[in-house]
């Protein structure tokens, strides 16, 4: 579902993701110490100078994919709407679903079948991709 619709968040709504993302291979990160990953990339702020700029979220989001280096999977969620942008290379595992009811993004088809029990479709989006759901549209589109 969409959030707005779920009751969880509403136009306005200040919304929070992790900005970092670890690389799961360096020492830091071996020893679980995520936050001190050396290989991260503060994605988090990479948007925020970009919105700063003028660029609209969705556009920011595609422009990461060729801007930002390594292996990624993020998602956003704003007033605009969500979104999830899977890295050049496609190392870390991403799935998603989309019906006329909601809209799951997950790791795992395991997690979205346990999560959300019912007959869908899961796909996995290809490397170098950004999606974004408007909250205010039904439809969704992709940039490439």
């Amino acid at each position: 579902m969409i959030p707005d619709k779920m009751g969880l968040f509403k136009a306005g709504d200040r919304v929070a993701v992790n900005p970092v993302q670890q690389c799961n291979a360096c020492p830091a990160c071996m020893r679980g110490e995520f936050n001190s990953c050396t290989h991260s990339e503060v994605i988090g702020v990479y948007l925020r100078e970009r919105l700063e700029a003028g660029v609209p979220l969705a556009e920011a989001m595609a422009e990461s994919i060729s801007d930002l280096d390594g292996a990624f999977n993020y998602l956003v969620l704003s007033p605009e709407g969500l979104g999830v942008v899977r890295d050049r290379f496609g190392f870390k595992p991403l799935v998603a679903a989309e019906t006329d009811e909601f809209v799951a993004i997950a790791t795992e088809e395991i997690a979205l079948r346990k999560a959300l029990p019912g007959n869908y479709r899961v796909t996995e989006p290809p490397p170098g991709r950004a999606l974004f759901y408007p909250l205010a549209a039904q439809a969704w589109f992709e940039m490439v």
